[in-house]
């Protein structure tokens, strides 16, 4: 009875470490299969941690661009509104230069007039030969000086003409330019946006 016994026993204890050993396999088996899966998904990880620092190199790229933008933005607003000044200074000295060549007008008027009542009065005055001739070459003197005195002015009229009109030019030029960088502005405005909204 006790070998039978020690038999059976021996045979539970086979069994017993037969199961065990199966186990044992099945639990390797489980742990070669987890470690797979780990693999990929450390490689998946991998991928996604190269996906995101790309995206962060990308974002990094568009931030510096949207800087370099901005600061191309600020210099254009500078030149935009260095010639809006300079568009009103012209606007200024044109209208100085008018005002001015209504001042040499009026005074040229002022001396034709002045030769138009000499010589109403030599006309109107009954005076003898003898002091018409005294007077020949003081009149003959003034007339010159007269004709002197238009001359100089009209002559600075037509420059100062000139002048206004080569102003007039250089100050549409000018409005063309400020026009320019407004269209520029515009188009900055909206890459910046687009690329912030990007």
């Amino acid at each position: 009875d006790e070998i039978e016994s020690l038999g059976s026993t021996k045979d539970e204890m086979t069994g017993a470490i037969a199961e065990r050993e199966n186990e044992r396999n099945n639990l390797i088996n489980k742990v070669r299969k987890t470690g797979k899966v780990l693999k990929k998904r450390k490689e998946e990880v991998g991928g996604i941690e190269n996906v995101i620092r790309q995206l962060q190199r990308e974002q990094g790229e568009r931030e510096q661009e949207c800087t370099q933008l901005r600061e191309e933005k600020e210099y254009l607003l500078k030149d935009y509104n260095k010639l809006l000044a300079d568009v009103e200074n012209l606007k200024k000295e044109i209208e100085e230069r008018e005002a001015a060549g209504e001042s040499m007008s009026t005074e040229i008027k002022a001396v034709r007039k002045e030769k138009d009542t000499i010589a109403l009065e030599i006309k109107e005055k009954k005076v003898d030969i003898d002091l018409l001739v005294n007077n020949e070459e003081k009149l003959k003197t003034a007339v010159k000086t007269l004709e002197r005195i238009k001359t100089k002015l009209e002559t600075g009229i037509t420059s100062m003409d000139e002048e206004r009109e080569l102003l007039r030019n250089d100050l549409e030029k000018r409005r063309e330019e400020v026009r320019k960088y407004s269209d520029e502005l515009d188009k900055l405005e909206k890459k910046i946006k687009s690329r912030e909204e990007g």
